[in-house]
């Protein structure tokens, strides 16, 4: 039984190999006021990516989709295994969008994954894993507050 992997994060970013079958979708929490983005790279049918980016001076609301202001990325069961690319970005300076932040390549400082999945046989239905990430934008910690608190993504596979 083939399971979704991941990278082992280097910075700002990792990757998640998706084996055929696997239903997929993808959600970020901004956890601070000052902008933050995700980006999300995949080259299904040709290569392609989503950002999304959150509401400057807002805390804990859902990243929205540049493009269509969409708060997830659903990826639908393929035949062939591919890969999700997942980049983090921040900036306390004001930016137009989260594209911007990506364009100008403002990584976060670090993140950390948490891997959390079905055991195997354990009751019915399809199996699923859950991928936690948490970001920590700057490499300095603000005075009482915890590392890895800056931002939140899960990225959500069921088996078909």
């Amino acid at each position: 039984m083939s399971r979704p992997e991941h990278t082992n994060p280097i910075g700002a970013k990792f990757s998640i190999n998706v084996p055929p079958g696997w239903h997929a979708i993808t959600t970020g929490i901004s956890r601070k006021v000052y902008d933050q983005g995700l980006e999300v790279a995949y080259d299904i049918v040709t290569p392609d990516s989503r950002i999304f980016g959150a509401t400057p001076g807002s805390i804990n609301e859902q990243m929205k989709s540049t493009i269509d202001q969409s708060t997830s990325l659903p990826m639908i069961s393929q035949e062939d295994e591919y890969r999700l690319d997942y980049t983090f970005y921040y900036s306390t300076k004001a930016v137009k969008d989260a594209e911007e932040l990506a364009d100008k390549q403002a990584f976060s400082s670090k993140i950390h994954v948490v891997k959390a999945a079905k055991r195997p046989g354990s009751y019915d239905g399809p199996d699923s894993v859950t991928f936690f990430v948490f970001v920590e934008d700057t490499p300095s910690q603000e005075a009482g507050t915890g590392q890895f608190d800056d931002a939140v993504t899960t990225i959500h596979f069921v088996e078909k």
